[in-house]
């Protein structure tokens, strides 16, 4: 509709209750020094708003984020049928600066009611970001750390809710959002990288540190994993007490049995051997044969579990199919002696002298992934050159550390790690940005070998994790004539059938015991 002046709108309609608000927030903002075309539009707005709250039934004083977002959304045209309709200014996504300016105005005035901690929330803001300055944070870490805090200090105070009153809960319902914020003199959407960023790391990061200084009672989990139900959780702590299950493994397990329960259902009663093994099947069309075979194990124990609640027949566990599965079927990948020594001198710089410890732990030894990240400073015997590997189950074994491997170990540690701010953690190899935390899994390590890899070339056709040193030291050792018994001790495998696909790779000693084909040369 076209606009008139706003003196006009306000002379024609003198019997509008709202005029005296609309009166003194142009009044503010003449103040403000806003211009006569900025005040009119600003005041339309506000008078929209006004309307719009009264035609919804929703009280002024109550007003929030989620119903400033309805607002600015809405469709005007039910607007302009009120008695009030000659103060309606069509809004539009880009006017929601002017509709904030005049929400602020109604918190100053006390006609919203707010939690009114907004100012010593954003000094808890500034405080965080300067002790990661402290810790040695990049300039770019920061600044996003710091949106994400006021982001989330914005946000809770236009959603009426207390910083004491901050939970799980309220982050995962942050971090859902569907609103875009601004508010003026505090956060404005220009000056964010993009205002649709979730901010999940900068927030839980912002959370431990306001539970840390005693601002929040409650703390998030380190990792914010997924909200399951309750008889996926009951699961979860039955693998960790009763089967002895690492955290990682219980994590891969839950995740697999909530995608089956989708198709399953969540009552046990109605399970039978038929739905269990359609539920398997079509798993089996969009994976690998590998995630098939896990999602049967993860089955397995799911029913297990309801067997001990009682919740199942035992026979029912016995419904699961075994996937295909041929022993020694496939080569281990390998790569050569020479591309394993070019790999570990390609970290050569001061930069890299935590990544040359790990390759080489990795080649001398064939530890894990997961050994190399839970290695802590105890486990080295520098008086005895010896190592104490933690590896599956929690089982312990002494190795010997190979002198390159201990003098790269020692370097790292003397010259690199000991200048670390968190030098106090026990863990032998820390994070290389700030604040220089110990691997969060294996997955570090892997990555670690990736770059090494990708940096001198070396073309592996497969696997590029850490596993491949330990394939490739099992190769070598059995070419040079170690036994497998042997080779079995050195990388602790619990049975002998599993040593036993590096004997495929001796392509010499097969020749030599490979009989002639029954029907002859062929042509």
């Amino acid at each position: 509709m076209r606009s008139i002046s706003f003196c006009q709108s306000a002379a024609a309609s003198a019997q509008n209750p709202f005029n005296s608000l609309i009166d003194e927030f142009v009044t503010n903002l003449r103040c403000d020094g806003f211009s006569q075309k900025h005040i009119e539009c600003n005041a339309r707005l506000a008078s929209h708003l006004l309307v719009w709250l009264e035609r919804e039934g929703l009280a002024l004083e109550t007003l929030n984020a989620a119903e400033i977002s309805c607002f600015v959304e809405h469709d005007c045209s039910g607007c302009t049928t009120q008695p009030n309709a000659s103060q309606v200014y069509r809004c539009k996504p880009r006017r929601r600066p002017s509709v904030m300016r005049f929400v602020q105005f109604l918190e100053n005035k006390g006609c919203v009611t707010t939690p009114g901690e907004l100012d010593d929330n954003l000094r808890f803001v500034e405080e965080f970001v300067n002790k990661l300055r402290k810790d040695g944070y990049a300039a770019h870490t920061v600044s996003m750390y710091r949106n994400g805090g006021i982001h989330f200090i914005v946000w809770l105070h236009l959603s009426r809710i207390s910083l004491c009153a901050v939970s799980p809960d309220i982050c995962a319902h942050f971090h859902e959002r569907q609103i875009t914020l601004w508010y003026p003199g505090v956060l404005r959407v220009g000056r964010l990288h993009n205002t649709g960023l979730s901010y999940t790391n900068e927030v839980h990061r912002f959370v431990e540190y306001l539970s840390e200084t005693g601002r929040i009672s409650q703390s998030l989990p380190r990792a914010l994993r997924p909200r399951y139900s309750k008889r996926i959780e009951q699961f979860s702590m039955w693998l960790k007490h009763n089967r002895n299950v690492c955290e990682n493994t219980v994590a891969r397990r839950t995740g697999q049995i909530a995608v089956a329960l989708r198709s399953l259902g969540d009552d046990p009663r109605e399970y039978d051997a038929a739905q269990i093994r359609q539920v398997l099947f079509k798993y089996v069309e969009k994976r690998s044969r590998s995630d098939a075979q896990q999602l049967a194990t993860t089955l397995r124990m799911y029913l297990r579990f309801l067997v001990s609640a009682g919740e199942v027949s035992r026979a029912l566990v016995n419904a699961v199919p075994s996937v295909p599965n041929w022993r020694l079927s496939k080569l281990p990948r390998y790569i050569s002696v020479d591309d394993i020594e070019r790999t570990i001198a390609s970290c050569c710089g001061p930069m890299e002298l935590r990544d040359r410890a790990i390759l080489l732990l990795l080649a001398r030894l064939g530890l894990r992934a997961g050994e190399i990240a839970s290695l802590r400073l105890d486990d080295i015997n520098w008086s005895k050159g010896t190592i104490c590997i933690t590896g599956k189950g929690g089982k312990q074994v002494v190795l010997p550390l190979p002198q390159d491997a201990g003098d790269a170990l020692y370097v790292y540690i003397a010259n690199v790690r000991s200048k670390k701010k968190n030098a106090a953690q026990r863990r032998v190899f820390l994070g290389a940005k700030a604040p220089h935390r110990p691997f969060a899994g294996h997955g570090a390590v892997s990555r670690i070998v990736r770059r090494a890899l990708d940096r001198t070339g070396v073309d592996t056709r497969g696997t590029r994790g850490a596993h491949l040193f330990r394939h490739s030291l099992a190769t070598h050792l059995l070419r040079n004539g170690t036994s497998l018994d042997v080779i079995q001790s050195l990388l602790r495998h619990e049975s002998a059938n599993t040593t036993m696909i590096y004997a495929k790779t001796d392509t010499t000693m097969l020749r030599e015991v490979a009989q002639p084909w029954l029907g002859g040369i062929q042509q």
